[in-house]
């Protein structure tokens, strides 16, 4: 297992999971779903001008699928934060505006989010928000 290095890498892993929530598989939309339901630190970026989320333990290990990231052990996971922080350059921020977007998101895909207070990165790519 190795970590993401670079915004390439993070964005690989948003596209990976981006295609479970919109693809056929119901097993594999009920799964990423459930990730993003369940996440407390939470990787922002957009597609077609909308707000998306992403649980930033899927998107810190290079080269992640619904397979991997479920045999990553717990101890993996606590040095996620990290990884995703080293890539943006800041740390993640507690912010109310965005945590309603989330829940938002979270209500667009019918899924009801945790109650746990949750932290974001928001990803810029050439002085603007990251759009796949």
């Amino acid at each position: 297992m190795a970590f993401v290095r670079t915004m390439n890498d993070i964005i690989q892993n948003l596209t990976t999971l981006e295609g479970y929530i919109t693809g056929d598989d119901k097993t594999l939309v009920e799964q990423a779903k459930k990730l993003v339901k369940e996440g407390e630190s939470m990787v922002v970026y957009k597609v077609e001008g909308e707000n998306h989320f992403a649980p930033s333990e899927f998107c810190a290990t290079k080269g992640t699928t619904l397979k991997t990231f479920n045999i990553n052990s717990e101890d993996d996971r606590k040095d996620a934060n990290k990884a995703v922080a080293k890539v943006v350059g800041k740390e993640a921020f507690a912010n109310k505006t965005i945590d309603g977007k989330y829940v938002e998101y979270c209500t667009s895909l019918g899924i009801k989010p945790s109650k746990s207070e949750r932290i974001y990165w928001r990803l810029y790519e050439g002085g603007s928000y990251l759009e796949l």
